[in-house]
Parts: structure tokens; sequence; C-alpha cells
């Protein structure tokens, strides 16, 4: 009998158990390389492909015995090259990615050897992943509150100051997602090109893209740079205004997209967004998702056309844009034709604002040109226009939350402003508005207003809230709201009765 692999090649007596099995059990096709995760198919683990020495097996399959070990039962053929798999077989261990099974999906799953049997393994450990909603607002929701001034490496920032002539100020870009499946929110920031940080160096000729960072988190909090999750270097960014993650191609793992503004001064040649998609072996490349650079602000994502996947809606040059997915992380663009243009609009989510369970369209941004809309799904058709209070009339609207805040079964909008029509970005504003039952614009609540907040991109003073976070912070039961960078520590105290109580960290 020949088995047919080269003794040369020094394979390990594991690795040669897998190969002698495999040529004892013949098979009668050989299958195509499948972008599915592990799955359970009965009492059977399958594996649709899995790298054992320097070939890749396919369809590969292990019985599931009431002790919850396994046994290796049959395959479907192999080829001789290292392809992208959901599994890996090394020292003596079975790797696996993702696994499917009928009521659960868990993650880096890890089968050993049982020494002296016949290919049987047993389980010796696995992580249960945080989930990836297919709608990017659910995703910015997080346990994790995170000062993004210092949580950046050193390393990092003195090597970009360095390469890319900036003084790495701050982040405007900030997305969280479980991106190793461990159990807990990772950090994938994105920043903005600076130079200096005084506009004098900031011109079209100096400005430079900056790559993205990515953090893990080791369950405890605490974030530590990599670029192992990438299949190449780090992908640039040309101005992040906003991530979303999503999971786009269906694979589990959380992908990710970036709204990039590009160069933000004359003649605003905008920039490509990009797309981050995950690869069966968790590992994430970039593309641009579309050929035209736009000056993009803002996007969100959901189930648009309600079709099962995650479509994306960001703002273009030319007005509102709908990207719809097919579910694999490709997209065909298309406009949005209730919004004529984009003038104005600067931000945006979807939020199935009227609970009819179709994801509605909540544009805004310069709030004196054009005011914050809702636009209900799924036709886009029709909208009402919210109503700011006096205060904010003029101001730019950098954020928008929902959330029932004082418990009567009512989303609110939270939104965070800023100086707009006569002074760009200065001042720090938080609004509630309040709606009935019959969704009719009740009542403005200014929650916090300081006036003072103009810092710059140095952040060594506060500056405008970018982003907001609601959670119970102080656990009473209550949603609280705070600005979602802790370096400068906003937290308004939900007290009950909408009342709110300032306190900074």
């Amino acid at each position: 009998m020949s088995n047919k692999f080269d003794i040369k090649q020094k394979l390990s007596p594991l690795v040669l158990i897998f190969i002698i099995f495999f040529s004892l059990n013949p098979t009668t096709s050989i299958a195509e390389v499948s972008e599915e995760v592990a799955y359970m198919d009965g009492d059977l683990l399958v594996l649709p492909q899995i790298v054992i020495g320097k070939n890749t097996w396919f369809n590969v399959s292990l019985e599931k015995h009431s002790d919850g070990n396994l046994t290796l039962v049959s395959h479907e053929g192999k080829t001789k090259k290292i392809l992208p798999s959901v599994a890996v077989f090394k020292k003596g261990r079975i790797y696996i990615n993702v696994l499917n099974d009928a009521d659960e999906i868990i993650s880096n799953v890890r089968y050993k050897y049982i020494a002296g049997t016949e290919y049987q393994f047993k389980l010796e450990s696995f992580d249960t992943p945080l989930l990836t909603s297919d709608i990017s607002f659910e995703n910015r929701k997080t346990n994790l509150w995170v000062d993004y001034v210092t949580v950046r490496d050193p390393i990092v920032r003195e090597k970009i100051s360095k390469d890319y002539e900036t003084c790495v100020c701050e982040y405007y870009g900030v997305g969280y997602a479980d991106f190793d499946l461990d159990g807990d929110d990772d950090l994938l920031v994105s920043t903005v090109w600076w130079g200096e940080g005084y506009l004098d160096d900031y011109t079209l000729e100096n400005y430079r893209d900056i790559p993205v960072e990515l953090y893990l988190n080791d369950g405890f909090g605490n974030f530590s740079y990599t670029e192992d999750l990438f299949e190449e270097l780090p992908p640039l960014a040309s101005n992040t205004r906003k991530v979303i993650t999503a999971d786009f191609n269906g694979d589990i793992y959380p992908d990710i997209f970036l709204a990039e503004t590009g160069f933000d001064g004359d003649p605003f040649p905008g920039a490509k967004n990009t797309l981050i998609l995950s690869s069966i072996q968790g590992k994430y490349k970039a593309i641009k998702i579309d050929d035209t650079a736009s000056f993009s602000h803002a996007a969100a994502s959901g189930d648009i056309d309600s079709d099962g996947d995650s479509d994306i809606i960001t703002i273009g040059d030319d007005g509102i844009l709908f990207y719809e997915n097919n579910g694999l992380g490709k997209f065909t663009k298309s406009k949005i034709d209730y919004f004529p243009g984009p003038w104005g609009i600067f931000n945006l989510e979807v939020f199935d604002f009227n609970n009819d369970t179709y994801l509605d369209l909540i544009t805004t941004g310069h709030y004196w040109t054009t005011k914050t809309q809702i636009v209900f799904g799924p036709d886009f058709d029709h909208g009402i226009e919210i109503q700011n209070s006096d205060l904010t009339q003029d101001h730019v609207v950098n954020d928008i939350q929902f959330a029932d805040l004082d418990g009567d079964g009512i989303n609110e909008i939270i939104q965070s402003t800023t100086g707009g029509k006569d002074e760009f970005y200065v001042g720090a504003y938080i609004e509630v508005i309040y709606f009935d039952e019959e969704m009719n614009q009740e009542s403005n609540q200014i929650v916090y207003e300081n006036s003072e907040r103009i810092g710059g991109p140095d952040r060594l003073s506060p500056k405008w809230i970018w982003w907001l976070k609601i959670a119970d912070i102080n656990e009473d039961g209550r949603l609280d709201i705070m600005e979602d960078d802790k370096h400068d520590g906003t937290i308004l105290l939900n007290t009950g009765n909408r009342n709110f109580v300032l306190r900074t960290e």
C-alpha cells in the first residue's frame, strides 16, 4: 500500500496518523473550497476545509459521541496546497476558528488528540464570541468606556508621528466589535492627519493618509495594539469620520466600514470609502467599496431591504447612497431619491424609530441648513422634521442616539451639538428630544451646556462632544448619558423624572 506523501517532509507522527487515515478512506470526488464555517450536522462535526501538514482536506467529518469526544469518519478529498481554511491540525490539536452548532456559536475551538486511540479527540477549550448585530447602531453599544487619547500605544504614536509627520492628536472614527471572537469587545480606531496640530501646515500638498489601529481587549479592559489580524499591513484611511461594524459577508466575524472625508478643505477632493472584510481564517483585508471619491462624513448599516443581510447607507457628494449587500460582502450602489442632495447632512443613523419592524433613516448635521429628519423605511418616501431648541437652532449636530431615558416605553432622541452657523465648533451641548405615543414631538431639554469647550486637536483642554454613549453606568436601572470618549469624562446621571445630574470622571 502506498500512502501519498513524501516521508522526507519529516511530518510529525500525528500528522502521519491523519494522512494514513485519509489514505485508507478514499474519496469519490474532490470538493471545491467552501466559504462556510465549521458546523454540526446531527452527530457530525463538519470541517469544510482543514490544513494538515502541507495539504488542505475538504469536508472532513468527525462523529460526536455522548461523552463529547470526536472520531474521524470521512472526508471528500484534498489538494496539495495550503488554502484558506476554517481549521488547522498541528501539534496534536485541531484548531477551529468558528463552529456553528445548532444551539450556539463558539469560537477559537481546540480539540486535543487522545493518545492511544484511533483518531479520537477531546474538547480542550473554546470561547463564546460576542455576536455582531446587522444594525451598526446596535454595535455602538458596549460596556467599555475608553479614553481615546491615552489608549494609543506609545510606540505606535511615535512611529506614526515620525513616519507620517503628524501630531497623532485624536481619533474621530471609533468602532467596537469582538474582532478575535474571544468574548469581549475590541477597538478599531482611525485618526485624522493634522500635521503639527496647527492649521498653517494643513494643506492639500502636505496631507497624508494614516493607518488604522486595532487594539485587542484582554477581557479586563486593557488594550494591546496588534497587526496580526490583518492579511497585509493595516490599511490607510483618509480622515475617517465614522466607523461602523456589521457582519457583511456572513462568516460570523465582524466587518468594518470606514466613512472617509479626505482632505477637509478647498477643493474638498473627498476620498474613497474603505470596506475591511474578514476571511474564514479571521484575517482582515481592506478594499474600496466604490471607485468614486466622495466627501463622506457618515455611514450606518442594517438590513434595509429585508433580505437577511446588512446593507450600508452613507453620504456622497451627490446625495444619500444605498449600498445593497448580496450577502457575501459585495455591494451594488444606488441613490435614495427622497433627499435632493447632501447639503447640510453630515451624520446619519438607521433605527426602527416607529417600531414597525422596518429600519428608518435619521439624518442630521448643519441644522440651520437642513433640519434633522426621520425618513421612514422601507420605502424612504416620507418623513418628519425634528425641531431643535432655540439654543441649538444654529448648531452642528455631531451625533444622535436613541433610548428610552424616562422609562415610558417611548424612545427619545439624544443629540450632541456644537456651534455652527456663527461660531463653528465652539462649545459642547447635549439635548434630549421627547415624543408622545403618536410620535409627535413633545418637548426639548438641554441637559448639558458648556460654551467654553473649544479645545484643539491636541486634547489638552476639553473640546466639543463628537460621539455620545448611553449606558446605565451606576447600575441603578436608569440609562445615563455620557460622552463616548472618556478623556474629558462627562457623565449625566439619570436620577429619574427627566432629571440629570452632572458628574465628571
